[in-house]
């Protein structure tokens, strides 16, 4: 059992959730494919083309759907979208404004104050552009593109556009591979090797919905950027892709409580310029004081299986848990900056008109926004990392009282920390909370595909919370409202928003 004991009349009030196992879909699924039932396939594939997501798109394709038209009866006869699609890319141009488009579809739409290279998650995509534009890359190019096409065919719900992003998907692979093979290369090719494994992690997790495939090409990309060293990583392009892996590496790090070579001193201080502008994003800073969690919660795993905890060692995990705590309490205030400051900004929460969205204000009356998107995406994960601690900590506190119970003469001049259950758990609740009411902001449309990429593991650990809470006490009425009812809010939220 997660919790041994009831909770306070004042957690029996929380909106909490089951799992149930027809819910058990794959998360993924619904945040990228934008909805948690499949479309039907496209009857009249000769008109997606000219239907494409963006306008600028449509507009591009006129010249050469007309070449098409007119070229004879054979290619004008509702040719498959494929072949049209094939077409298209077979012409440099056409070719080029797809990788364009990524941009459009994939990166957020953020204000001139907030702009995309400095942004959290995509200047990824500006280096990319950057490089594309300097040095022609074959390798790079199909990666892109195969993001671009995938991305695409989940908006249209077109299975053509699927099958070409898998085949230069497989192109930007080979051609991975064989640079890969070529050993030690000049600092440019290897910055051109780490941008392309970031994009074919990012093809694998919105294509194929494969966590453990994203894992393996970040764990490719981790022993790329071991073997270059950091400091190697002096042009902007290399400090660039350093910071956009970090902020990936901590998402699989947190999951997998595994501790990630990231923490240790050399890379945790990089020779750089302190006025480097991603080190001051705010997800940045934050990651800076918790990328030692991974690491704590690896220790902890093995000290409990190896059963090598004592009244000491137990005290000295206590002890660093708290001070993790201390530390990212201290970067939300300085990041408040004063008691002005309102990072939540809360408003009335609006009913989805969506058939399956049944009074989903009754669930959270508030919903909030953000000053900036950047913002948004360091709270989220401070939430996630605070609802991780604390779970921490409920552990640590379980396993003090059993260790007491089982072995009392242990603890006879040493001092553990008292753990307070109930108060950790409602802390929890309410980080959860503010998570799940915090979702619609990043599936607004201006922020695209980074804005439910950045989401997705706060999400999660605020599902796995109230699931794991619902699994201790059973199936329950919580203010009267059946905890069923919050879990269609939490599915319906994904597949409506976007």
């Amino acid at each position: 059992m997660w919790l041994e004991s009831k909770p306070t009349a004042m957690m029996w009030r929380r909106n909490v959730t089951r799992e149930y196992p027809e819910t058990l879909h794959s998360l993924e699924y619904a945040f990228f494919d934008g909805q948690s039932t499949v479309r039907a396939p496209n009857k009249n594939p000769s008109k997606s083309l000219a239907t494409a997501a963006s306008p600028k798109l449509k507009d591009a394709l006129v010249p050469l759907q007309w070449q098409w038209r007119n070229t004879g009866p054979e290619t004008c006869s509702n040719a498959p979208l494929q072949s049209a699609l094939n077409g298209a890319l077979a012409v440099p141009q056409y070719k080029l404004y797809f990788i364009v488009m990524l941009q459009e579809t994939f990166c957020p739409n953020l204000p001139a104050s907030n702009k995309i290279i400095e942004g959290t998650c995509s200047s990824w995509i500006a280096t990319a552009y950057e490089i594309l534009a300097s040095k022609d890359s074959d390798m790079l190019s199909e990666s892109l593109l195969a993001m671009s096409l995938t991305v695409l065919g989940r908006e249209q719900r077109d299975q053509d556009f699927a099958t070409a992003s898998l085949r230069h998907y497989s192109k930007a692979l080979r051609r991975l591979q064989v640079e890969l093979g070529k050993g030690n290369r000049g600092q440019s090719e290897k910055e051109l090797n780490l941008i392309t494994c970031l994009a074919c992690a990012s093809y694998e997790m919105i294509a194929n919905q494969s966590v453990n495939s994203f894992t393996q090409h970040l764990r490719g990309f981790g022993a790329l950027l071991q073997g270059i060293g950091v400091h190697s990583l002096s042009s902007i392009a290399g400090r660039r892709v350093f910071y956009e892996y970090r902020a990936m590496d901590i998402t699989i790090s947190l999951s997998a409580r595994r501790a990630t070579f990231l923490s240790s001193p050399n890379w945790l201080n990089p020779p750089w310029d302190p006025l480097e502008v991603h080190q001051s994003n705010p997800l940045q800073t934050l990651i800076d004081r918790c990328i030692g969690v991974p690491a704590l919660m690896e220790k902890w795993d093995i000290a409990v299986q190896n059963n090598m905890l004592n009244p000491n060692t137990l005290n000295d995990f206590i002890q660093e848990a708290l001070e993790f705590q201390t530390t990212i309490n201290d970067w939300e205030i300085r990041l408040r900056g004063d008691e002005k400051t309102q990072l939540y900004i809360g408003q009335i929460s609006q009913p989805n008109n969506s058939p399956n969205y049944e009074n989903s204000a009754n669930f959270f009356p508030i919903s909030y926004r953000f000053p900036t998107f950047d913002i948004a995406g360091a709270l989220m994960y401070y939430d996630t990392v605070q609802i991780l601690l604390y779970e921490l900590l409920v552990e640590m506190g379980f396993a003090c009282r059993r260790l007491k119970a089982s072995s009392p003469d242990s603890f006879l001049g040493v001092e553990v920390e008292e753990i307070n259950t109930p108060d950790l758990i409602e802390k929890s609740a309410e980080c959860a909370d503010r998570i799940c009411q915090s979702v619609d902001y990043f599936f607004d449309k201006d922020k695209r595909m980074i804005g439910r990429i950045v989401i997705l593991l706060p999400f999660e650990t605020a599902r796995g919370f109230y699931g794991r809470l619902c699994g201790s006490w059973g199936n329950i009425d919580v203010g009267g409202v059946r905890d069923e009812r919050l879990e269609k809010r939490f599915f319906t939220t994904i597949s409506t928003s976007s």
